[in-house]
């Protein structure tokens, strides 16, 4: 597999904005004087205006099915969002268990295909000041 090929000072996160100011769409602002918002995607926001960066830790490749509960909670599946699983359940898994569960479901719901447990890059990251 060919690897991401990046350095710690590689992933800084860009936020919609609106062309011409640093006027930031999770600011709850809206872009002066317009009568629809212009946002601009996050992709084009310049560098030097991200106030997010975040430094890489460890890169690696693994199985998706040997994801954990703490990497799929890391993901942003928690155990509430399981918990109709958790009730209808015959076997009523674990907490961690149920949540690798619901990472599953929120893996198919995005065209992937669960069962065919395909080699992932994991990168795991920190947030550092920019």
């Amino acid at each position: 597999m060919r690897g991401p090929y990046l350095k710690p000072d590689d992933l800084d996160i860009g936020e919609a904005r609106e062309d011409g100011t640093l006027v930031y769409a999770a600011d709850g602002l809206t872009p002066f004087e317009a009568e629809q918002p212009a946002w601009k995607p996050s992709i084009h926001m310049p560098r030097w205006a991200s106030r997010i960066l975040l430094e890489i830790t460890d890169v690696r490749v693994e199985r998706l099915q040997n994801i954990s509960g703490d990497q799929a909670e890391a993901e942003g599946v928690d155990a509430a969002m399981c918990q109709q699983y958790l009730e209808t359940s015959p076997s009523r898994f674990e907490c961690k268990e149920a949540v690798i569960h619901g990472f599953a479901g929120l893996w198919q719901s995005t065209g992937g295909n669960w069962d065919a447990n395909p080699r992932v890059w994991v990168v795991e990251f920190k947030q550092v000041k920019p």
